[in-house]
């Protein structure tokens, strides 16, 4: 069997946004990771 994953890309764009804006805010982002999804793909 063969595949290949695919992360969900705009789910990513977003929560690096929300974070980006969250800093510039000057408020603590924790270190906390996000979970955006992935996807696995077969033929």
């Amino acid at each position: 069997m063969h595949y290949t994953t695919n992360q969900v890309q705009n789910a990513v764009g977003y929560e690096g946004v929300k974070a980006a804006v969250a800093a510039l805010k000057g408020e603590k982002l924790g270190g906390a990771v996000t979970d955006t999804g992935v996807s696995v793909l077969t033929k």
